[in-house]
């Protein structure tokens, strides 16, 4: 890859740092004028990548990107993401070992669009750089063709892993430009790039529409050189690791980031109308200083740098593009490179005539391996060590807006905020939010974001405040952003509302006297404006209890007041006894006075008075308790004791009591024993428990035994009715028939399955008796348990 892979521990700046002062010439200075770098961002577009080392585009019309990971993957970015599926895999031939070497370079075809063709450079297993071709997919215009590889040229580069050199690219006159390093190590040991004998350390021009694999153009600079050891593919030499070339797709023009030894680094350029054959320097030089001899080194026929910069800021150039897109015209002429080590980032302006200007436009945290275009000319840097891809983008701040009112003494508490919109001075630098900022007597009221869409209105943005603000001194601001970021705040603005005297004393209307109920609400007559500001803005409600304070809370007149009168239900469940409460009202003027007490008092629950069931009930197995309600319960609380201990404890609310302002009933699910009862009940609600009432008590009669009618006697049937009289309370009835060898018969009846008719029960048994003598017994039952069996009855079946 680049000379040195440090991965410098930087400090991160999102935001690009301020541009130096620069002097330009005057021809220079109208358009320069235009571009401010500290204007520049760096949006991410992509991340998740491995090693990613170019950016480019196929120029087909399709709007994609390409971009290559150093293992030997080249992958697409389109429609806003990066697709899952490599557009080609070729890392089961890249050796991609040492740090600098891998896939390392990607070029499209001119005519991609029509023939497919696209070509790259790897290192394989022996060190060699790789110039092949392969072809798109005939189905998929999303994948390469990893069998369609043709080798074009092998550069042996066998000693060491570095310095391999970095780009292709077609040049406008549709020829392949490939710029190679100088066979790694350190100060060239071989002297390759001096060498006109040797591929390494150059920018070789090869036609690749025409021989097999490619022909050397005719006007190559070497081309007619009778000398058989110098290879006429040579376009340019003197270079150390050209780290990616760029042509400017206006002009023509070349562009060089060559990675320097230990002490420059440098931008060289050859304009669109060189015959070619230039000689950059290195290892004579490096930079504009000599490197081999360290001075006096003989400078004729080299060709200087444009732009260069000392290992201060860096260690590791990456070149990159002229800005040539349509969305950012201020970067127009610009060109973007930077370095790999410090992630600092510059541009190039200026032109061999008129001279070179260069500017620092970001100190960044990227390890930046390349820059790259799109079709649209749009501009994109890769961050090696991350795997993110930015998109470069000119985004200006907004400027300072202009305040226009509140200011001075005012009356309205709830302003219109005014100030002048910040428009587009046709840099793209419109304010699109505006923050409000608002502070008062105790500090900051207000900070607020408005959409200039919602709140401006050609020259004028408007808002009203969002609060009530009170008496006193205010001081606010405007601050403005846009997509570039944050502009200036703007100057402050100051303004006074008069300050309210304190409200009078709040008049209590309720509760007051007796009270039933245990969860009161509390009223009182609102303190309004008597023509001062003095209308109360909230209260405090207190209350004492019996043993003292029960409650203390503030109320926002907002919240509880309509018109004249205030009310609140606190939510607090008070028990029995003697209350006082107060209010106290306030505004911003302060507190003022405590009102008169008001007092109050909640009776005691009372105890129920019980009224049935009493006495011997029969065989009511199910019987309704009913009681008198009592004045303020809302639950009650059933108890009943049976034979065995207690058999009933449930919980009623008035409404499931049937309570009706007289008496409360219910009827429980519980069926009873024969035996003796008691009952209570037991008042509450919110303030806790009643007394329990006086016990009330009753009977119930046991289930009794069946009387059984037939069959009885001699009987011709084998399937015979059961018939007995019907037992009060029972649900269930069993019969049992034992025959001449024992039971026959052991069922179960429900009062409906034996047709009980209120008088006799009756069931036919399904099963057929044989001849002989027969007893039965018929049991009773219902929820509360087994009753006696009846006397027994015999019958003879005849054969």
């Amino acid at each position: 890859m680049v000379t040195r892979i440090s991965l410098l521990l930087v400090l991160v700046f999102n935001l690009p740092i301020p541009a130096p002062h620069v002097h330009v010439s005057p021809p220079e200075r109208a358009q320069l004028a235009a571009f401010d770098a500290q204007n520049i961002r760096f949006v991410e577009v992509a991340s998740g990548l491995n090693q990613p080392l170019f950016i480019t585009n196929a120029g087909d019309g399709s709007g994609r990107l390409f971009i290559i990971q150093r293992t030997g993957q080249i992958l697409i970015y389109k429609n806003g993401s990066v697709l899952s599926t490599p557009f080609l895999n070729i890392q089961s031939i890249v050796n991609s070992s040492g740090g600098e070497e891998g896939l390392l370079a990607l070029a499209f075809h001119p005519g991609y669009e029509t023939n497919g063709q696209f070509y790259t450079v790897f290192t394989d297993s022996n060190g060699s750089l790789i110039l092949s071709r392969f072809t798109r997919s005939s189905t998929n215009p999303d994948l390469a063709d990893p069998n369609s590889r043709t080798t074009l040229l092998t550069i042996s580069h066998p000693t060491y892993q570095n310095h391999n050199g970095g780009t292709l690219a077609f040049g406008p006159d549709g020829y392949l430009y490939w710029s190679t390093g100088d066979g790694g190590s350190g100060g060239d040991p071989s002297n390759n790039a001096q060498n006109l004998g040797s591929l390494l350390g150059k920018i070789l021009r090869l036609d690749v529409d025409s021989g097999s694999p490619y022909t050397i153009p005719a006007s190559n600079p070497f081309y007619n050189n009778p000398n058989p050891s110098i290879r006429k593919e040579i376009w340019a030499y003197g270079l150390r690791n050209p780290w990616r070339i760029s042509f400017d797709r206006q002009t023509g023009d070349l562009y060089i980031g060559d990675v320097g030894q230990n002490n420059r680094e440098e931008i060289d350029f050859q304009s669109a109308g060189s015959s070619g054959g230039e000689n950059y320097g290195w290892r004579v030089m490096e930079g504009s200083t000599c490197y081999n001899p360290s001075t006096g080194c003989d400078r004729s026929g080299k060709v200087l740098p444009v732009a260069e910069y000392d290992h201060t800021k860096g260690c590791s150039i990456t070149g990159g593009h002229i800005y040539r897109g349509t969305m950012y015209p201020q970067m127009n002429g610009y060109y973007f490179y930077g370095d790999f080590c410090s992630g600092l980032v510059y541009t190039l302006h200026g032109n061999p005539v008129n001279g070179w200007t260069t500017i620092l436009i970001a100190d960044t945290a990227y390890s930046i391996s390349s820059f790259g275009e799109d079709e649209a000319g749009e501009l994109y840097v890769a961050d090696y060590t991350t795997g993110k891809i930015y998109h470069i983008a000119y985004l200006p701040v907004p400027a300072k807006a202009t305040l226009v009112s509140p200011s001075g003494d005012i009356t309205d508490t709830q302003p219109n905020f005014i100030w002048d919109a910040v428009l587009d001075s046709g840099q793209g630098d419109a304010a699109t939010w505006y923050y409000l900022w608002v502070d008062g007597p105790s500090g900051n009221v207000i900070k607020q974001w408005y959409q200039a869409a919602n709140v401006c209105n050609g020259a004028t943005c408007s808002t009203p405040s969002p609060i009530t603000l009170s008496g006193g001194p205010y001081t606010w601001w405007i601050q403005t952003w846009n997509p570039g970021g944050l502009g200036p705040w703007s100057d402050g603005m100051n303004f006074s509302l008069p300050v309210p005297r304190p409200p009078v004393a709040a008049t209590l209307a309720a509760p007051s006297g007796s009270v039933t109920n245990n969860q009161p609400s509390y009223t009182w007559n609102a303190v309004l404006d008597g023509s001062q500001g003095d209308a109360a803005t909230w209260y405090y409600l207190w209350i004492n209890g019996p043993s003292g304070k029960i409650f203390a809370q503030w109320y926002q007149a907002l919240d509880v007041c309509s018109g004249s009168t205030c009310s609140i239900d606190p939510g607090v469940t008070l028990g029995s006894g003697n209350y006082t409460w107060w209010i106290q009202p306030w505004n911003p003027g302060g507190s003022g006075p405590w009102s008169s007490a008001m007092t109050f008092s909640i009776p005691a629950l009372g105890a129920a008075t019980l009224i049935s069931p009493t006495g011997p009930l029969g065989a009511n197995y199910n019987p309704a308790y009913t009681w008198n309600e009592v004045a303020s319960a809302t639950w009650y609380y059933l108890w009943v004791n049976g034979p065995s201990g207690n058999v009933i404890k449930q919980w009623y609310t008035s409404a499931q009591a049937n309570c009706n302002g007289s008496t409360c009933s219910v009827i429980p699910t519980t069926t009873l024993a024969g035996g003796s009862y008691t009952w209570w009940i037991q008042p509450w609600n919110p303030a806790g428990l009643g007394p329990w009432s006086a016990a009330m008590s009753f009977t119930v009669a046991p289930l009794a035994a069946a009387t059984l009618i037939s069959p009885e006697g001699s009987i011709a049937s084998h399937t015979p009715a059961y018939t007995w009289n019907e037992v009060p309370g029972a649900t269930w009835y069993y019969l049992w028939v034992n025959g001449p060898s024992g039971v026959v018969i052991q069922q179960w009846y429900t009062s409906a399955q034996a047709n009980c008719s209120g008088a006799t029960c009756s069931v036919v048994s399904t099963t057929t008796l044989g001849s002989g003598s027969h007893t039965w017994w018929i049991q009773t039952w219902n929820s509360a348990g087994l009753g006696p069996w009846s006397s027994a009855k015999s019958f003879t079946v005849t054969p």
